[in-house]
């Protein structure tokens, strides 16, 4: 789970996590699990999103000193949605995620215009805070951006996350900066 949706089954929350990890009814880059997704959100009190970081994260632009460098760099600042020499895996993987965070940015926007409380999360230094969708909830009043600390893949190092959300009750999460 990610670690506000963690947190809420800590806290009693139902928690219906969708994560591909699960299964492939569980990729949010498929219209048909997007579409289920998005109506099980419309009935919810709140939905929270927090896109795989794997292809976003900036940690890939680290180039190790082990042979090949490490995992290869697929995005950058001309080119957020992928390189456009990408190929193969790297290529699927990029548009997989690209598909979730559009959805996303969507789906957020859709239920907060319902009344649905929402959550967006991703690491800080994450590609996904530079889609044009990640401005947008940032230009309307009932939109904040908070930043807490996460823990790092389950272990004691905090790593600085921000949220995108509407939804007062999560200042109680925010970490002083």
């Amino acid at each position: 789970h990610a670690p506000v949706g963690s947190a809420l089954i800590w806290c009693g929350w139902t928690v219906t996590p969708v994560d591909i990890l699960f299964g492939k009814e569980h990729d949010l880059s498929d219209p048909g699990v997007q579409k289920d997704s998005a109506d099980k959100c419309a009935n919810a009190d709140a939905c929270i999103w927090a896109p795989d970081c794997s292809t976003l994260s900036r940690a890939r632009d680290r180039r190790l000193s082990a042979p090949g460098g490490g995992p290869p760099v697929l995005r950058n600042a001309e080119f957020v949605k992928g390189l456009p020499t990408l190929s193969g895996t790297d290529l699927t993987k990029v548009k997989r995620a690209n598909a979730f965070v559009g959805f996303t940015f969507i789906s957020a926007q859709q239920g907060a215009r319902q009344g649905i409380g929402d959550v967006i999360e991703n690491p800080a230094r994450s590609w996904f805070w530079e889609f044009p969708g990640a401005k947008q909830p940032q230009s309307e009043d009932s939109w904040q951006s908070l930043r807490y600390d996460a823990c790092a893949w389950a272990g004691p190092r905090c790593k600085a996350q921000p949220l995108q959300t509407n939804m007062d009750e999560m200042q109680e999460v925010a970490a002083p900066y």
